[in-house]
């Protein structure tokens, strides 16, 4: 297994589609919120889902790979505030899938698709860094990991 990390993240997708697809027919059996307004939930999803796509788009507009980081630094889409907002995209889209209905299934796949999101995103930046070195660390002190980083 080359890409754990990855891996667990696309399982922990997976296993989420697959709950949510099951409770919007099936009962789930200690669901916590099971009242939890649907649209919340697929507000989410579509939130998370659009950042992902869009930010994917960009990445391939600019042909942005880890060769050409200046593409990527010049800062198109919200790369200007976060480094990784197809990663954000993908947590907030994991989010969605896990509070319709939220129980311990859908929280621990959330939980562990979060950790992969989160610790494949530093791997990344780990690599980027050791290739860009001070480009790549400039734009880290101006932008947060998964989050935007408020100047203070």
């Amino acid at each position: 297994m080359r890409r754990p990390w990855w891996t667990l993240k696309v399982l922990s997708g997976f296993g989420l589609i697959g709950h949510y697809v099951a409770a919007s027919f099936y009962p789930v059996p200690g669901a916590w919120l099971p009242g939890l307004p649907y649209a919340a939930s697929l507000g989410l999803i579509l939130f998370g889902g659009g950042l992902s796509l869009s930010h994917y788009v960009v990445l391939k507009r600019r042909n942005a790979v880890v060769e050409h980081p200046e593409r990527l630094l010049s800062r198109p889409g919200l790369y200007r505030f976060i480094r990784h907002p197809m990663y954000s995209g993908d947590c907030c889209l994991y989010a969605g899938l896990a509070l319709y209905p939220l129980s311990w299934i859908s929280l621990l796949l959330w939980l562990a698709g979060s950790v992969a999101i989160v610790r494949q995103a530093q791997i990344e930046d780990a690599q980027m860094a050791a290739r860009f070195g001070a480009e790549h660390a400039a734009w880290r002190r101006r932008t947060g990991l998964l989050l935007p980083r408020f100047r203070r």
